[in-house]
């Protein structure tokens, strides 16, 4: 199970290397926004959005001032790339191994502002949080 899990990981990400650059930008948004919700990147979480930046040939401003309710629109503008979307917040929460209260309030925002499916989110971090055991 956890070989067909990291094969979906794998599949999705090289995906993601033919999306348009809004809808790139639009992803690491949202993985920026969680991992600066505590107003510091853990080492991992910098190295991470780094790397993302790169194989993504973007530069980091116009990740970071996109605005949020751009970043969602792109996104939701097509179901597939929702779901992945979904998949990249759960995995940019458990990044380092915890669910907090900041990003709890977080994904409340996405869902009572933005629109984004509670139970969608829900079923992703309940996943994301089993790949940490």
């Amino acid at each position: 199970m956890k070989l067909l899990s990291k094969f979906s990981d794998f599949i999705d990400k090289i995906s993601i290397r033919f999306w348009d650059r809004d809808e790139k930008r639009a992803l690491l948004k949202l993985v920026y926004e969680i991992y600066n919700i505590d107003c510091e990147f853990s080492v991992e979480e910098k190295k991470n959005f780094d790397e993302y930046i790169q194989k993504f040939e973007l530069e980091i401003n116009e990740v970071i001032f996109m605005n949020l309710g751009d970043a969602i629109s792109f996104l939701k503008k097509d179901e597939k790339k929702l779901i992945v979307a979904y998949e990249w917040i759960a995995e940019a929460i458990y990044k380092d191994g915890i669910f907090n209260d900041k990003e709890e309030k977080f994904v409340q925002k996405l869902q009572n502002e933005y629109g984004l499916s509670g139970e969608r989110i829900q079923d992703h971090l309940n996943q994301a949080k089993q790949k940490l055991s």
